[in-house]
């Protein structure tokens, strides 16, 4: 993919040509990744995000498919202000794009409220969380990718009840939990390490009910 950047002149990228520089320098991005090295696939999303919002605009739904790897990349990195501002600018995008019933709006309005978890703010976490929700269940009827959407879903209802189990709100947490261990049973292999998770945080908030 390299080889193909060096064909085009960082100051002449136009029209389509620039829009696949942009689809080009994403994929590395996402490569990178993939190979462990978060830290130099921001780099190339951020050289994305700018040819993308050059070539398409900056409300292009394309661009918050970058924007929205960038977040992750910072959220891994423990840059949570950096990686709010971006999700947030991803959300936005998105919502306008494809409306706020979409499962792909539901992704970024979970990595925020995974944000707003880790900085102490449970009980907007909470409401993100719910809405997340909401929105995995509203695309369920009209996705074609449903196995993918379903996984979606169940981290969505996870995050929730692992919310309201900190809350102490056991019986809801349990509720929740079941609601996400059928789903993902639904998808994943028996003995999957995901629904081994479900299955354990299950066991423990019935544990503190008890």
């Amino acid at each position: 993919m390299k080889s193909l950047l060096t064909r085009y002149n960082a100051n002449s990228y136009e029209g389509v040509n620039a829009y696949l520089i942009g689809m080009i320098l994403h994929n590395i991005g996402v490569i990178k990744v993939l190979k462990s090295e978060g830290e130099e696939s921001i780099s190339y999303f951020q050289q994305a995000i700018r040819i993308k919002m050059s070539a398409l605009g900056k409300m292009h739904v394309s661009v918050a498919d970058s924007l929205n790897e960038l977040g992750i990349q910072y959220f891994a990195q423990e840059q949570f202000e950096k990686a709010l501002a971006i999700f947030s600018e991803a959300l936005t995008i998105r919502k306008r794009g494809f409306g706020p019933n979409h499962p792909k709006t539901g992704i970024v309005v979970n990595n925020i409220a995974c944000i707003r978890f880790l900085t102490k703010d449970k009980f907007l976490a909470l409401n993100l969380f719910q809405d997340a929700c909401d929105t995995q269940r509203l695309a369920l009827g009209s996705s074609a990718s449903v196995k993918l959407h379903l996984l979606h879903k169940a981290t969505s209802l996870s995050n929730l009840a692992y919310i309201e189990l900190q809350l102490k709100n056991y019986d809801e947490a349990a509720t929740i939990f079941e609601e996400a261990l059928l789903v993902q049973q639904s998808v994943l292999e028996d003995g999957d390490n995901t629904i081994r998770n479900t299955q354990n945080n299950l066991l423990l908030t019935n544990a503190f009910h008890s």
